[in-house]
């Protein structure tokens, strides 16, 4: 995955690069490196269920955010093609409703997750702080090209 995404120039460019049978080497140890990280998690947290659950509700909140970026980039589509005066192929029913009820339940997701009885606190805390940082890196990258 990072191989491709630095063919797209969305990843470090060291990425893209290849040994003589075509393998993006520096990629597959890169991704190597980070899955190994999960070995401390072990010492950290003998029970290997709570490590599980921990990489699994980052995962969950990963998936939750890219959910609500979607819903936002449907809106803005769909503004933007009103403003135009277009038509889309595809209509989605209820827009703008859907679109708000949408967000409105993956923001209830995400609060109930944060809960007390959930133990998710942390991952769900770490949604604005990377939507920062990769706000951020876009604010930075953007000015260099």
């Amino acid at each position: 995955m990072l191989y491709g995404l630095a063919l797209q120039k969305n990843a470090p460019q060291i990425f893209k690069k290849t040994n003589k049978r075509g393998v993006p080497s520096p990629a597959i140890i890169f991704s190597g490196a980070l899955t190994f990280l999960v070995v401390p998690l072990n010492y950290i947290f003998p029970n290997w269920v709570q490590a599980f659950e921990i990489i699994i509700s980052f995962a969950l909140v990963g998936i939750i955010l890219n959910w609500g970026i979607m819903v936002m980039a449907h809106l803005k589509y769909r503004q933007y093609k009103e403003k135009h005066h277009q038509k889309t192929l595809f209509p989605a029913p209820f827009y703008p409703w859907s679109n708000y009820i949408a967000i409105g339940f993956l923001t209830f997701v995400l609060c109930s997750m944060a809960l007390p009885q959930f133990g998710n606190f942390k991952q769900v805390i770490a949604v604005p702080i990377w939507v920062l940082v990769v706000w951020i890196w876009y604010k930075l990258r953007g000015r260099k090209a």
